[in-house]
């Protein structure tokens, strides 16, 4: 399936459909939880769990998208609403103007790669920054899964929804 000229992700309503990204299944979700070893192996790494997943359609080639990370040290996850324009690579902008980050296909999966100056998350507790600047933990690989792992939206609006 094709949107817009570029290769779909699925080729279902709602999947993260956008450029030059691998398919994700029914859902259009993508997630990575980390196992005791590599956390282990790697004790500076304080991301657990990452996830993005569709929060609505394409519409005027930009589509909403939820983040949500959890962490060693946060009794609840960080979770925020994105934007991603329909463009290769694919850029995505956290809502409230907290950073961007790049999708892009890597194996059967997809890379998440935080921008130059990172993308914040937040949860009552506070924030998390994902770094791009050879931080701990780089960029992200993530896989698809079924719509029961799709990331919970964050309060609010999704971008573009008001």
């Amino acid at each position: 399936m094709r949107l817009n000229g570029f290769p779909c992700l699925a080729a279902v309503a709602g999947a993260l459909a956008l450029p030059g990204l691998p398919a994700a299944g029914d859902s259009g979700c993508y997630r990575r939880i980390f196992d005791f070893s590599e956390l282990r192996a790697d004790p500076a790494r304080q991301v657990t769990e990452i996830a993005i997943g569709p929060a609505g359609p394409l519409a005027g080639g930009l589509m909403p998208v939820v983040l949500e990370v959890w962490t060693r040290d946060a009794d609840a996850r960080f979770a925020e609403w994105a934007e991603c324009r329909d463009s290769d690579p694919v850029l995505c902008f956290v809502d409230g103007e907290q950073g961007a980050f790049t999708l892009e296909a890597h194996q059967d999966g997809l890379r998440l790669i935080p921008g130059d100056h990172g993308a914040s998350l937040f949860n009552a507790d506070g924030a998390i920054s994902l770094l791009a600047d050879g931080g701990p933990e780089g960029a992200f690989v993530m896989y698809p899964v079924s719509a029961d792992m799709c990331p919970e939206p964050p309060g609010g609006m999704p971008p573009g929804a008001g």
